[in-house]
This record gives C-alpha cells, structure tokens and sequence, in this order.
C-alpha cells in the first residue's frame, strides 16, 4: 500500500517567524519560535496541527520489515523539495531502524535519512502507529531554509495478526517464503510494470466472500479486467494463491504453484475453497 502528503501553510502570528539561525539550517527544524525579543517569562507557545489523517490498517508478520519511503510518499509544490520528515512510533513494540541502528526514539530525519529508514512490526498480537509529517522548503544559498511548510501528519496503523494484507506488501523488505512469495511478487511487479499515461489496465472484484468446504469458482466471474484504451488488450495474468488449503484448477489439472496464465487460460481457472474454518 503508498501514501500522498499534500503540503500545506502555516500561518504564524505577527512577533513569530520560522527558524533563521543555525537550528534553522537542519531539515526537521521546529515548526515556529518566539521572536528574539521574547523574555523568557513569556509563555510557552504551542503550535497544534489538528490537519491529520489516519490512512488506514496493514497487517503483518511479527519482526516483518517494512521501507518507510514506500509506505508514505510525499510532494513539494514547484521551487520547493521535501527537506526532512517528522517520524514517530506509537503503540506497542515496533522498531524504527536507520540503516540497522535503532532510532525509535528520534523523531526528525533528514530526506536522506527518510530514504534509509525501516520500520520492524513488533510482537505477535502487538499494534504499532506510524505517523509521519513531511517538511517541505526552499533552500537558501548561504544554507538556511525559506518558506518552511509542513504537510498534513499522515497515519498507519500495523496490526500484526500473523497475515500480510496486501496494501503493504510493496514495502515489505523481509524475504517471504511459503504461499506469501507468490503473492508478494506479484504485488511489486505490478508496482513496477504500472504504464504511462492512461495505459495501465483495470481490474475489479466483488471482495471478500463466504464459501462452503470445496465450493468451486470460476475466476473470470471473480475478476473482471479491461484494456485502458481500444488499442490494448489483456494478454494474461499473475495469480497468487495463499492462506490455508485451496486450489487453482486448470481444466481440472492442479497449478497452485503457478503464478503466470494467458488469457485463454484465465479463461479456465476455477478456484476450489479448502477445508471448513
């Protein structure tokens, strides 16, 4: 699964400026400070940011690997770069790793450093929050930043229920093995091979259904794909079969193992349900 962040502005109040010193040079600068001329009997100012959004839930393995740039992506509006990221690990367990160093406890990295970073699901049964805000700007020749915006803060929540949902498995940096590998490959394939422009073919489904033990499907009905233009065609496919029991069946001929079919072939593929429970 990636995410956008879309900048925005913040407003200061007159007497408040961003950080024009040497603390002000560092990519994950504070949002705001007093001007110079604050005593320090002048209360302490808190700049709240309510423009949140929780993107939703992955799920995962325990001690499961994720790349923190694939699972937020972030934009700067035009003459401005992302600079640095606000990072932090809530819940319980979990690890934030900077090139196999744990920083969990750091909360400001560099774009460099965001490029680098790995988030470790924690413990079976276990629940982490990863929450992001990325820090956009322009910077100055003599090395200070201009115009410092910060993007709305952007949430996941992992579960780790012993599956791996497939909104993440494009970050998914652990080598899986078993009935998740087909499964995993085919996610990141289809990250790579996306298209240009309109070309990318679509693909629907009804979701998640019931069945009775050894019920059999025939997949065209379960998925249906189109050609994004009249020009295309849909040559073939990848499908990845896992969890617990269950077959692909070709003409009545087992190839659960296989993951590549023509479109003929899709044609014929039927999916037995396994076991009961």
């Amino acid at each position: 699964m990636s995410l956008g962040v879309v900048p925005f502005a913040v407003p200061l109040p007159p007497g408040y400026s961003l950080p024009g010193d040497a603390a002000g040079t560092s990519a994950a600068a504070g949002l705001s400070q007093a001007s110079a001329g604050a005593t320090a009997s002048a209360p302490t100012d808190v700049v709240s940011l309510s423009n949140s959004w929780n993107s939703g839930t992955v799920t995962a393995v325990a001690g499961d690997t994720f790349r923190v740039n694939d699972l937020f992506k972030a934009s700067a509006v035009s003459g401005q770069s992302v600079l640095g990221y606000h990072v932090a690990l809530g819940g319980n367990g979990g690890q934030l790793l900077l090139n196999g160093v744990d920083v969990s406890t750091r909360s400001s990295f560099t774009a460099d450093e965001f490029a680098h970073l790995t988030f470790v699901a924690g413990a079976q049964g276990s629940q982490q929050n990863l929450t992001v805000v990325a820090q956009a700007g322009k910077t100055l020749s003599h090395g200070t930043i201009s115009g410092q915006t910060d993007s709305q803060a952007v949430q996941i929540t992992a579960a780790v229920t012993g599956t791996r949902s497939i909104n993440a498995m494009n970050a998914l940096a652990t080598l899986a093995t078993g009935t998740d590998a087909a499964t995993i490959a085919a996610v990141k394939e289809a990250g790579i091979l996306s298209g240009l422009g309109t070309s990318r073919p679509s693909l629907s489904t009804d979701g998640n259904f019931t069945a009775q033990a050894s019920d059999v499907y025939r997949i065209t009905d379960l998925f249906k794909a189109s050609a994004a233009s009249s020009g295309q065609s849909i040559l073939g496919y990848r499908v990845a079969l896992s969890g617990t029991g269950g077959q692909l069946l070709l003409n009545g001929v087992d190839v659960s193992s296989r993951s590549s079919f023509t479109a003929d072939e899709f044609a014929h593929l039927t999916f037995v349900a396994g076991a009961q429970g």
